[in-house]
């Protein structure tokens, strides 16, 4: 433990506590500053009510002390009583399989992050795995998956209370990303998919193409959905996204997506192995095209202007019984070898049976002649 928490000495850090490749800065700490000054003039400590002018400023950036009290405002967690259910779910022990996958997840979550692995890291620790046992307990469909505790860890980090964390969670999984997406067939991601794959088509035709010259689409953006950029760009830019998301609804995510596609176009053009485009997908963290949050949002809102709510849900219409028929394809299936192997297994049985029966059967006789045999030799 001590020689994970001595690797951050020394080490170049961003803003939330991750390491960074040496020389690496954020570029838009002007904006950010400025962006906090017009917060304070605006609103101050006072109570965040749900305004196209608090939409206008979310766009620009919620400055990250005030985070977690826009998103409970915008996200519209009146009328639900978080506190009392989570002071249920706390009582309540979840399912002991949802308990060993949380617990290999915790060493997991933020590896490469000083607060979550550093020193006093324990009590962050501890919150982050009460929280994800409570909500599993309080929703054990979907319970927890893969991806649940960057989400979670993105709102401690936040200095959102344990309370906090636990309501964001279940805003985000039950009203924000679309109906079963973090189900067990995860049928909602892979509709959110294929509306992506769709847009990409649209928005850039070119990068299209070339991606489709490799298999495996789902391998190159399942981190992105699963976690919803978390981890996946830096922390200011996914927040940023997350600021609109809470405000806007999903539609936000496609645009981002969108517009990381449109920056890499050369990347992606230029590129013939797989392998190099996989790693091009995933080490965002570390490109200099991200960096500056202020102009990625530009560039989407001018990029993806045109790209509304409706068709969003027009495209997720379309694709839902693509994907509804896939899981009940692949539903048949499994039963179908279910029974086989049920099959393969009786019969098994059966042999067994049989050959144990003739093998008692000849052991039988053997000792029976034998018995005559003693009983025939005279005295």
């Amino acid at each position: 433990m001590t020689s994970l928490r001595n690797r951050f000495e020394g080490r170049a850090l961003d803003n939330y506590g991750f390491v960074r490749k040496d020389g690496f800065k954020t570029i838009d700490e002007v904006h950010r500053r400025r962006r906090e000054q017009r917060w304070e003039l605006m609103y101050g400590q006072k109570n965040f009510t749900k305004t196209n002018q608090l939409k206008r400023f979310c766009r620009k950036g919620v400055p990250r002390d005030k985070r977690v009290a826009v998103w409970l405002t915008v996200s519209n967690t009146e009328g639900v009583n978080y506190e009392q259910s989570f002071q249920s779910a706390c009582r309540s022990p979840c399912q002991s399989d949802f308990k060993s996958v949380i617990f290999e997840d915790l060493r997991r979550t933020f590896p490469d992050n000083s607060e979550f692995h550093g020193e006093n890291s324990e009590a962050l620790m501890a919150s982050l795995k009460l929280v994800l046992e409570a909500f599993a307990s309080f929703r054990p469909d979907p319970g927890y998956c893969q991806g649940m505790n960057s989400i979670a860890a993105t709102f401690l980090l936040l200095r959102g209370t344990e309370l906090d964390c636990f309501t964001l969670m279940d805003r985000v999984i039950f009203h924000i990303v679309p109906p079963s997406y973090y189900s067990s067939n995860l049928k909602g991601l892979r509709v959110e998919r294929l509306v992506f794959k769709s847009l990409i088509r649209k928005y850039c035709p070119e990068q299209f193409a070339k991606i489709e010259e490799f298999s495996g689409f789902e391998l190159y953006f399942d981190k992105w959905f699963v976690c919803l950029f978390i981890d996946c760009l830096p922390m200011e830019l996914a927040l940023r996204v997350w600021d609109m998301l809470f405000y806007e609804s999903f539609k936000v995510f496609h645009r981002a997506a969108i517009t990381i596609i449109h920056k890499l176009k050369a990347e992606i053009l230029r590129t013939n192995d797989f392998m190099v485009l996989a790693e091009l997908f995933s080490s965002l963290k570390d490109n200099p095209k991200f960096n500056n949050s202020q102009d990625f949002v530009k560039e989407m809102m001018g990029l993806t202007s045109s790209l509304s709510r409706v068709s969003v849900e027009r495209l997720r219409n379309q694709f839902t019984p693509v994907v509804e028929k896939e899981i009940e394809e692949h539903a048949e299936k499994s039963k179908k070898r279910r029974e086989e192997l049920a099959k393969e297994k009786e019969l098994r049985r059966k042999q067994q049976s049989s050959n144990g029966v003739s093998s008692n059967s000849v052991s039988y006789r053997n000792s029976s002649r034998a018995s005559t045999a003693v009983r025939s030799v005279p005295l």
